[in-house]
């Protein structure tokens, strides 16, 4: 309990940096960028009624449809301009005189974005509970998992190309490609956008053997790739050519 205690202090204490850092990103009006995602729900409504309901809108769609599509384009978004912003302002070089090292910079940025793809989660869960469907909780953790894979390699492509516009392309692409075999059920656990709900028929124990696979290995992959890019964010001379 003193550790969640303190912990809760550490994250109240940051918090003027934690927006800092958000304002800096996204502009002064950075708050209404959860709201934005609530116009996919109004839309995917919207159609769903003009059309005759013939889109559907249970359980097996909550998690990369209802809730995770607009996350995955936010994430691509934010992820791509983490560093690429930072070249294309020209601070960042004063990033690289700030004490304590310019990684500090980078995990902030990185948890700050990762606060607003939460948030916006959140908004989302609670639109697509109320208006289309009821779902289990792992298609809340599916759907952030996924969002922070997607997050990571467009921050990773956007250091190692240093253009926000070709990571963003290039991750969107693959990523988008990726989606729909998961969604058509041909990559399976495998795949960055995994979703139990899918495969009903596999049974319980290997459905929760598949889901701790996926959940482990995935967070490894993504702290991989963040460490990465981390990397080659430190190579100063090379992000200044």
């Amino acid at each position: 309990m003193n550790k969640l205690l303190g912990f809760l202090k550490i994250l109240n204490d940051r918090k003027p940096i934690v927006l800092l850092s958000i304002r800096q990103q996204l502009g002064r009006r950075y708050w209404l960028l959860p709201i934005i995602v609530l116009a996919w729900p109004l839309l995917f409504g919207t159609l769903n009624f003009l059309f005759g309901a013939t889109m559907s809108a249970g359980p097996e769609e909550a998690q990369n449809i209802l809730i995770g599509f607009p996350l995955y384009f936010l994430a691509l978004g934010l992820g791509s301009g983490i560093i690429t912003n930072e070249i294309e302002q020209r601070t960042l070089e004063v990033t690289y005189t700030i004490p304590g090292g310019a990684s500090r910079v980078w995990l902030l940025k990185l948890g700050s974005t990762a606060f607003l793809l939460f948030l916006s989660e959140l908004i989302m869960a609670g639109a697509t509970w109320v208006m289309f469907t009821e779902f289990p909780l792992s298609t809340l953790t599916g759907a952030f998992r996924a969002s922070m894979f997607v997050l990571v390699v467009a921050m990773a492509l956007g250091a190692l190309l240093k253009n926000e516009m070709i990571a963003a392309i290039i991750t969107g692409s693959v990523g988008m490609f990726v989606l729909i075999l998961t969604l058509e059920e041909n990559v399976g656990r495998w795949s960055p956008f995994f979703d139990p709900t899918l495969h009903p028929e596999i049974g319980p124990n290997t459905m929760l053997a598949w889901t701790i696979q996926n959940y482990i290995g995935y967070t490894l992959v993504i702290l991989g790739i963040a460490n990465l890019a981390f990397s080659r964010m430190e190579r100063r001379e090379q992000l200044l050519e």
